[in-house]
C-alpha cells in the first residue's frame, strides 16, 4: 500500500472532518445566541 503524497489529506480523513464540521454546524444552529454569554470573549 502506497502512502499518500505529503501534505495531501487522505479521503478517510476528509470524510471524518466533514462529519465533525457538520456536527459543529448542527450544534451552532440549535437556537444558540451567538453574542450573549457564550464562550467567546466579548470584551476586547
Amino acid at each position: 500500500m502506497e502512502s499518500p503524497a505529503y501534505g495531501v489529506p487522505s479521503p478517510s480523513l476528509m470524510a471524518r472532518a466533514d462529519c465533525g464540521f457538520a456536527r459543529f454546524l448542527a450544534q451552532r444552529g440549535e437556537g444558540q445566541d451567538y453574542g450573549a454569554g457564550g464562550s467567546e470573549d466579548s470584551q476586547r
